[in-house]
């Protein structure tokens, strides 16, 4: 799925309530 042109967001299932976000350009994880 695309943002806009800069952003693109892929996910997986995981069974899991929790949210987390990786990403390719800044250190860290964002988890909710």
């Amino acid at each position: 799925m695309t943002i806009n042109k800069g952003i693109l967001l892929g996910f997986t299932p995981s069974g899991s309530d929790e949210i987390v976000i990786h990403s390719g350009q800044f250190h860290g994880e964002v988890k909710f």
